[in-house]
């Protein structure tokens, strides 16, 4: 790197010295500066770990490629070691800004294989326009195969169906469909579009099977509620994923986010229907965290395999009670006296089993309610008239973590049972 002249360095130095023309010393330093493109290019390699973004971020400032033309041409020149590590994020701004010189030189001077990769697939990430991404698909010729097909990936995730026809119908090295084991249809699916998840399932060549990577594209659909995509993949006439795969994950993640609709679709399906139970009850314990009551009525009187109450040793009362859904608290503690009566095999009637313990987890619940303020669910558990915890349990833990979060009502009701 070159150093700046002793001559240059001796006018700089000579204007801090001066203390009674500020504005003056300020316009000369910027003349100086702006003027040269030596100082500027090594102010900024001395100032920022990505001079290249930040210069041509400056010239979008000035509204105007040419300024900082010559300052990028010293810095080019410079060791790779200091200037940006990512310049692809450098060409996108320059592209974006209409810069085309910049990005020409930028592209031939900084860009090898892997990172001209490295550019289409973050331009596609940002979902950044389709003319953008075309222009970087031909003028710098990434593979748009590259890093087994990532940016189909995105393209997918981001629900984008013109940008995935673009990459997919690319006359050279076009991604498979079926890229990562099928991670396009995953995010297709996560993304809720329906038109883009039928067009890989039904895509020539290497089409993604609608089971792949064991389902997980049904699980992403269940998850963010895309009901038209999981009846679709469920219907799908060859390798349908399993409505129970990975060990019911769809009905866990449906009740998580109280997606009633979505949790019936599930637990009917005709085949491979997931068990209400499914991972030893977590569906229900996903949904009293939620606090959704009908969710949980609905898993806990579900004529088969219906969870307990107290499934993971009581640890939907545990979440209930963290997060105050006092409702959710007083439903399980409850749940025999006040559950709908069930008709069994030989016509008597059966009462639902299986409530948690108000102390269950060695007071874990009151614990985790005292620690986070919900005075009304501490009360109630408290208050319980059968296996209460006591206000001391896990010597104090209850009383500790409320004071060290200033709950002062809680306080006092602890106190008030010892």
């Amino acid at each position: 790197m070159e150093l700046i002249s002793s001559e240059l360095l001796g006018r700089i130095l000579s204007f801090v010295s001066v203390r009674d023309q500020p504005w003056t010393i300020c316009k000369a330093w910027w003349s100086i500066v702006n003027n040269n493109p030596e100082v500027m290019a090594h102010i900024l390699v001395n100032s920022t770990s990505a001079p290249l973004l930040m210069l041509v971020k400056h010239g979008k400032s000035r509204g105007s490629e040419h300024c900082i033309l010559s300052t990028l041409d010293r810095l080019l020149k410079m060791p790779r070691s200091c200037l940006d590590n990512y310049v692809c994020t450098c060409c996108i701004e320059a592209i974006l800004n209409g810069y085309d010189i910049t990005t020409s030189l930028l592209a031939s001077n900084m860009l090898i294989d892997s990172e001209r990769e490295q550019l289409l697939v973050y331009a596609i990430r940002k979902n950044l326009h389709h003319d953008i991404v075309h222009l970087i698909l031909v003028e710098y010729a990434p593979r748009a195969d590259c890093q087994d097909g990532q940016a189909l990936v995105y393209a997918a995730q981001n629900g984008d169906l013109d940008m995935a026809l673009l990459l997919l119908n690319w006359p050279e090295d076009a991604p498979r469909a079926d890229c990562q084991d099928g991670q396009a249809l995953v995010g297709a699916a996560g993304n809720g579009n329906l038109d883009l998840v039928r067009l890989l399932l039904e895509w020539p060549e290497n089409a993604p099977l609608a089971d792949s990577l064991d389902g997980q594209a049904l699980v992403e659909a269940a998850a963010r509620g895309h009901l038209d995509v999981v009846c679709l993949l469920l219907e799908w006439p060859e390798n349908a994923p399993l409505a129970d795969c990975q060990d019911g994950l769809a009905l866990v993640e449906a009740a998580g986010n109280g997606d009633l609709d979505m949790v019936h679709l599930l637990l009917e399906w005709p085949e491979n229907a997931p068990l209400a139970d499914s991972l030893d009850g977590q569906a229900l314990v996903e949904a009293a965290e939620g606090g959704h009551l009908d969710v949980m009525c609905l898993l806990l009187e579900w004529p088969e395999h219906a969870p307990r109450a107290d499934s993971h040793e009581g640890e939907a009362l545990v979440k209930a009670a963290e997060w105050g859904r006092i409702d959710v608290v007083r439903l399980l503690l409850e749940w025999p006296e006040n559950a709908p009566r069930a008709d069994s095999l030989d016509g008597e009637a059966l009462w639902p089993e299986h409530a948690p313990r108000a102390n269950c987890q060695n007071g874990q619940a009151l614990v985790r309610a005292a620690t986070y303020g919900r005075l009304d669910v501490v009360r109630l558990l408290l208050e319980w008239p059968e296996n209460a915890p006591p206000a001391n349990c896990q010597d104090g833990r209850a009383l500790e973590f409320a004071a060290r979060n200033g709950h002062i009502d809680v306080i006092r009701m602890l106190k008030s049972k010892l």
